[in-house]
């Protein structure tokens, strides 16, 4: 049995309207408000809205975090890779960066927290 071109239609129709949903969905727009920071010794949450640099104690040393213009991102690691560091800035609620071997990492949150597949 061939397609017809409705047939070619409904099949373009429907993938696009699977890709315009998808892009909707998990493009996250809100600006981030706070830096939730986890570590081996606590968690702390800062206010986006003030410029700081932390330092934040973890398993194998020192990572320092800088918080700048609502942004937030890993300035230093004690970690072999600096993946974290790599990373570069976050901004956006939901943004997520972590040093696994130091145990340390930085979440955003803008305070409409979106769900996805991890936490459905």
């Amino acid at each position: 049995m061939a397609l017809r071109p409705a047939d070619w239609f409904v099949v373009a129709a429907a993938a696009a309207l699977v890709g315009a949903v998808t892009v909707w969905t998990w493009t996250p727009t809100t600006p981030a408000r706070v830096a939730e920071i986890r570590s081996p010794t606590g968690n702390v949450t800062l206010a986006l809205t003030d410029n700081q640099h932390v330092s934040i104690e973890g398993f194998i040393g020192t990572s320092e975090i800088e918080l700048v213009g609502g942004r937030a991102r890993f300035a230093e690691a004690p970690c072999r890779n600096r993946v974290c560091i790599a990373a570069g800035w976050l901004a956006v609620g939901g943004d997520f960066a972590a040093c696994a071997p130091n145990g340390v990492s930085i979440l955003l949150r803008a305070g409409d927290e979106r769900y996805d597949a991890i936490n459905y």
